[in-house]
């Protein structure tokens, strides 16, 4: 019996341990549920929406900028595509005029039948029309212009040309006899609007053999005057005279 009282003793100490722990599972259990309850309190809802706020500002922040970036983007496209139709329509806006220019020139020189083996029936007489000329720098401006007209070979019409190597046109003939005589300096930056700013204006009633006359479509010569009431100029087909104002009207009369 006296042994049998401690170990009884130990079986309570061990079933009370045993209780003990029991009650901190249970404990530890209600606190699980306790912050279960918390986190599902009124303050955590109010969390979430502004969550989920946060992330609705986001998505139309993204949206509007990805908007923003495409309308950019498809603007400078057009843009880009009004610039290029734009610049496609002046390159043929420019040679449409060019050609018309040319054409007008080409139809100037057929009917005006400006070869002088086709306009009279008599050759140029320089010495007949040196006579009508008044001023030095006009006879200087007259007899270089016959002379060119004389060269054999013949001095090919250019369009755009300069120089008797490369042929002239109406402006280029005109500007290279000016320059030597030494009206003009740099005679290949002129063209037939330059030379229009470049001389003095005269009326085209007071023309005068050496002025220079400006026609349609760009063309330039020199008026010689004469007993046949001539002008000279570089036209398709070559230098040429020819009595242009009976088939075009001078729009301008220039002097040096």
């Amino acid at each position: 019996m006296l042994d049998r009282c401690p170990r009884e003793r130990g079986f309570l100490r061990g079933c009370e341990a045993q209780r003990e722990i029991r009650r901190n599972s249970t404990n530890a259990q209600q606190a699980v549920l306790v912050g279960i309850n918390k986190m599902t309190s009124p303050d955590l809802e109010t969390a979430i929406q502004k969550f989920k706020h946060k992330q609705k500002v986001t998505r139309l922040v993204l949206v509007v900028v990805i908007t923003l970036v495409l309308a950019t983007t498809i603007f400078t496209i057009e843009y880009l595509r009004y610039q290029s139709q734009k610049a496609e329509a002046s390159a043929r806006k420019a040679e449409a005029s060019a050609i018309e220019q040319k054409e007008q020139l080409d139809r100037l020189a057929a009917e005006a039948h400006l070869r002088w083996d086709m306009r009279t029936e008599r050759p140029l007489n320089e010495g007949e029309i040196l006579l009508g000329v008044t001023g030095d720098l006009q006879k200087k401006v007259i007899t270089e212009a016959i002379a060119l007209y004389k060269q054999k070979p013949p001095i090919p019409y250019t369009w755009g040309g300069k120089s008797p190597q490369s042929g002239f046109d109406s402006s280029g003939y005109v500007a290279y006899i000016l320059a030597e005589v030494g009206v003009l300096k740099n005679p290949g930056t002129y063209w037939s609007g330059r030379l229009r700013e470049a001389l003095k204006p005269v009326p085209i009633e007071q023309k005068r053999p050496g002025d220079v006359v400006f026609y349609p479509g760009g063309v330039c010569m020199f008026y010689l005057g004469g007993p046949d009431d001539l002008s000279i100029g570089a036209l398709p087909g070559g230098i040429a005279t020819g009595r242009l104002d009976q088939v075009a009207k001078p729009e301008a009369v220039r002097r040096y």
